[in-house]
């Protein structure tokens, strides 16, 4: 599912707005500022599903995120909210971490 975004992104049927929103909401579960508990059991801290899901959609999409300066900076901002997530997980999958 992850690489038919990306595709889709790849040839202009997602806009780069939706794309963001998407990876944010892929790595937050905060809603209103409240954690929901019932959320919190689907993103363990022992569990790297979503970590692959956001790397497989980045692999997917290439160079043509880094192609425009307003883009790699939308990039570059959501990489440092990825990689605070990735830090609060108690260990990452071998495939993932490289």
């Amino acid at each position: 599912m992850m690489k038919f975004l990306g595709s889709c992104y790849n040839y202009k049927v997602l806009h780069t707005d939706t794309l963001f929103s998407l990876m944010y909401k892929m790595i937050n579960l905060d809603i209103d500022g409240q954690s929901d508990n019932r959320l919190l059991e689907l993103d363990r801290p022992n569990d790297c599903f979503r970590v692959s899901l956001v790397c497989s959609l980045l692999d997917s999409l290439g160079k043509n995120l880094f192609s425009k300066l307003k883009r790699r900076l939308l990039l570059d901002r959501f990489l440092i909210f990825f990689q605070k997530y990735i830090f609060e997980k108690d260990y990452i999958l071998m495939e993932v971490e490289f």
